[in-house]
């Protein structure tokens, strides 16, 4: 079996972690690796021993014997990169969110299925253990007719007014912030247990925290009422999964 010439693209927390677990993976070869930063895409092939480091994306795309590709840059940079990725017919592995809003990963979508290549958004959440515990056990009906779903993502960086990072610019981070960052990840993990599909949000995008929607009196009597009802005839089952440090998805899930 040839092994797949791979390359990754972003220095950064999560592309060393993708070069990691590239190296447990038969059949692959991490061959090149590239930032805005020369040095730093020395330094890690170095520490990787790969075989070519390079300044810019564009020098991956541009390198013939590279077959597939891992988008680890900030989420303003991945739909160009993945575009000429794509158009230039390798294979894509792109950080999420898969871009900045939905007009340009419709284009991505139509773009991979008229070119062929190999796609997927790196939801890694979905093979931890307890996660592949709860989708087996949705999936076998154990967890009965599910109504709702409840969850937290907690976690401890960024949690002194002095820390910084890009994710909190929206220049570079978007419009969604924790929403597209963490948010995509509990929404991807809703949808791989259950099997259901988000339809549709329940909210008000767009308001600033002072301004908050709140729904009319009316639809919220309405809504306790009917909160009473279901849960006078619904049994409440807690699932918590746990992963290191202290990442955390809690999941409510009701059954009758």
């Amino acid at each position: 079996m040839k092994s797949i010439k791979t390359a990754v693209i972003g220095t950064g927390f999560i592309g060393p972690a993708h070069i990691e677990a590239l190296r447990r993976v038969g059949g692959i070869e991490v061959v090149a690796v590239a930032s805005q930063k020369i040095e730093r895409a020395q330094a890690l092939a170095e520490r990787f021993a790969i075989p070519k480091a390079y300044g810019g994306w564009k020098e991956v795309i541009a390198d013939n014997e590279i077959q597939a590709v891992h988008n680890c840059t900030p989420n303003s940079l991945h739909f160009g990169i993945n575009k000429a990725a794509i158009l230039a017919g390798k294979h894509v592995i792109s950080e999420k969110p898969l871009t900045m809003n939905s007009k340009e990963s419709a284009e991505l979508v139509k773009l991979a299925a008229k070119h062929g290549v190999v796609n997927a958004i790196n939801f890694n959440y979905r093979f931890y253990p307890l996660i592949q515990h709860a989708r087996a056990m949705a999936g076998k009906g154990e967890l009965g007719e599910i109504y709702l779903v409840h969850g937290h993502y907690l976690q401890d960086w960024l949690y002194y007014d002095t820390d910084h990072n890009w994710r909190l610019e929206t220049e570079i981070s978007g419009a969604s912030r924790a929403v597209a960052d963490i948010g995509s990840h509990w929404c991807d993990l809703v949808q791989f247990i259950t099997g259901l599909k988000i339809s549709s949000p329940f909210t008000k995008p767009g308001r600033s925290p002072k301004k908050q929607w709140k729904p009319s009196r009316a639809k919220s009597k309405l809504r306790r009422k009917l909160t009473k009802q279901r849960r006078s005839k619904l049994k409440m089952r807690e699932l918590s999964c746990c992963n290191s440090r202290t990442t955390r998805a809690a999941f409510s899930l009701f059954r009758k």
